[in-house]
């Protein structure tokens, strides 16, 4: 995983909201429960809230074998994905003065599909533990076989956070 750095990505405007602990950036990403990720469909934006889990550098998404998301990422795989946590608003007398309090990371990569079965099986066996840990881990192969386990490259990540 790359934390980005000054001259790679523009500076953060505020940074003294910046978050550049990577094991914090971590943390931050392996506790969320959603990620955004951000595609281009060719001139237009398009954005999806999805189940995600993290392993080594890369966040893992899965889907049905057919959608818009995935032919998306099949004609352009460059993603930016988002996570935050903690976010609720800081009262304030003064409408103009009410703030947030939030801890977000947002990250850039490229989508690969993940064809070896082997390695399908082990990263759902991650979602599960993540999402049902007392369900049954156990994968019939049907299921795994009509899943496509997409995985996001972590090329860079940076961090923010507001409010106490």
């Amino acid at each position: 995983m790359h934390v980005a750095v000054m001259g790679e990505l523009p500076a953060m405007r505020r940074q003294d909201k910046e978050i550049k602990d990577p094991v914090l950036l971590r943390q931050l990403l392996e506790a969320a429960i959603v990620c955004r990720v951000a595609m281009c469909d060719g001139d237009r934006p398009y954005v999806v809230p999805l189940s995600f889990v993290v392993d080594g550098d890369a966040l893992y998404v899965h889907s049905a074998a057919h959608g818009r998301k995935l032919d998306v990422l099949r004609r352009n795989p460059n993603v930016c994905f988002e996570v935050d946590e903690g976010v609720e608003p800081v009262p304030h007398e003064e409408a103009c003065n009410v703030g947030m309090r939030f801890r977000s990371v947002i990250g850039t990569g490229r989508a690969t599909f993940v064809a070896a079965a082997t390695e399908k099986v082990r990263v759902l066996q991650r979602f599960a533990a993540k999402y049902a840990p007392k369900a049954d881990r156990w994968m019939p192969d049907h299921e795994v076989e009509k899943t496509v386990v997409i995985r996001l490259s972590i090329e860079t990540l940076t961090g923010k956070r507001s409010g106490k």
